[in-house]
């Protein structure tokens, strides 16, 4: 049995065996290192007996069964099932995670977690991504490869079965079955051939041995010919410009030539084929993601259920960019705006506002708003119940065109854009872009730089 151990800062990370390598192998012994951090990563592989998992104590509990082929925690790559036992260890590695309020959480960086989680694949061929709790955890492996190859358009050919093995093939067709082949092998078979009785285009494979599932494949599809689309593209002009550039290149115009390499699809069969595409792609552009909505005038109220769903959502910190939000002309309008801020997450000590004021004739500074905040019938009975708002103004050098509302929690990011300020959201056509954590994180980390780099003029907390 192959043993690997992944140790970080002297402390063990995750113990993998696998069961069956050794007779080939032998003698083996690995050590591989990296520096993560302040510590030292270190996989060492070796040869060990396989009744050491006898001596495998202290787990809470155990999971087993059979991974099939690209399962997250199946090891192997090809067609290769896995069967697997787990013992689970509740206590996990203290140098990656802290455990606070009943959870797990990443004592390190996410950067260097992600390092330490290419490094374990790289070495132990295990996908950790979406099961970092296996950290601290011991995992057996005994594998099962399937041996099997398409017989042209008839069926296919498995090989290396033992006896007492059952075979069952589905053959199918459109996502539909159309033939079921179960075959008992009695002895050795160097190379079984299994045909359907229909055409198919992929099929679903299952053996067992002594009535026990040791191998499973679905949708397995083989290539009978390739089709190469090709664009020849002439060559591109260049045109003078006068102020956004010295000159735009256009690119040449493109002519398309398709290359079938394989069997030819029948004429009609290919007519159905790229038409059902067709047809679904066309349908499927239009499903809303609802990843941007379009406002138009008057419809405020759409565009404020948006918003407040953001800042009542639970945050650690919350940042407002609107280059205009303390336009005098819509104090009004702003301060409507603040109650809700004030009362949509009342426990936050961390919500910034982000603003540009170049004419103190037409809009108010940190100062002022801070005054009109402090008088504002509404808010002051908030004020009369905390010390703080935990509101920060921040006032800046330079406006920047879009607005942006940036919520954290932790490592996670989310938020929205919008396309006017706060104090019109009834008035223009204009849309709100719903962000994901990555770009949500991006515009945060961009603005963080850009507002530390000295953009600040004037800054004041309520």
């Amino acid at each position: 049995m192959i043993q690997n151990i992944v140790t970080y800062a002297g402390q063990i990370l995750i113990t993998i065996y696998h069961k069956g390598f050794d007779s080939d192998i032998r003698s083996r012994n690995i050590k591989k290192i990296r520096k993560i951090g302040k510590y030292n990563l270190i996989f060492e592989e070796k040869v060990v007996p396989d009744n050491i998992v006898d001596t495998v104590i202290g787990w809470t509990w155990k999971f087993e069964g059979l991974l099939q082929v690209d399962e997250d925690k199946n090891p192997y790559s090809g067609s290769v099932c896995a069967y697997i036992q787990e013992y689970v260890y509740l206590n996990k590695p203290n140098k990656i995670f802290s455990i606070k309020d009943d959870k797990y959480s990443l004592k390190i960086p996410i950067e260097q977690f992600k390092e330490i989680n290419k490094f374990v694949k790289k070495y132990t061929g295990l996908n950790i991504e979406k099961n970092p709790m296996c950290y601290g955890n011991i995992l057996l492996y005994d594998s099962h490869i399937g041996l099997y190859h398409a017989k042209q358009e008839e069926g296919i050919v498995v090989k290396e079965l033992n006896s007492n093995t059952i075979v069952i093939v589905k053959f199918i067709k459109d996502k539909m079955v159309v033939s079921t082949k179960i075959v008992n092998v009695t002895q050795y078979t160097k190379e079984l051939e299994i045909i359907s009785d229909r055409k198919w285009d992929c099929h679903d494979i299952e053996i067992y041995k002594d009535n026990e599932l040791i191998y499973i494949n679905k949708n397995v599809s083989y290539i009978r010919r390739i089709q190469l689309n090709m664009n020849i593209i002439g060559q591109s002009k260049k045109v003078k410009l006068n102020k956004l550039l010295e000159e735009f290149v256009i690119k040449g115009e493109s002519s398309e030539q398709v290359s079938i390499i394989g069997d030819e699809i029948d004429e009609l069969e290919n007519l159905y084929i790229k038409s059902n595409y067709s047809i679904g792609n066309r349908l499927k552009q239009e499903i809303d993601d609802n990843m941007v909505v379009f406002i138009s005038p008057g419809e405020l109220n759409k565009a404020m259920n948006i918003i407040t769903n953001v800042l009542g959502s639970d945050y650690d910190a919350i940042w407002i960019f609107d280059p205009y939000f303390t336009d005098n002309q819509k104090i009004t309008h702003i301060m409507d705006w603040m109650r809700i801020i004030t009362h949509s997450n009342i426990n936050s000590k961390n919500i910034n506002i982000a603003f540009f004021c170049k004419n103190k004739e037409k809009a108010y500074g940190v100062k002022e708003m801070i005054e009109f905040i402090k008088e504002d019938s509404v808010i002051i009975d908030v004020l009369k119940k905390k010390e703080s708002l935990g509101i920060h103004f921040y006032q800046t050098k330079a406006p920047i065109h879009d607005r942006f509302i940036i919520t954290s929690k932790g490592d996670e990011y989310s938020g929205i854009a919008i396309g006017t300020s706060f104090n019109s959201l009834g008035e223009n056509h204009y849309c709100i872009h719903k962000l994901t954590h990555i770009a949500s994180k991006n515009i945060w980390s961009n603005l963080k730089v850009w507002l530390e780099d000295g953009n600040i003029i004037d800054s004041g907390e309520i």
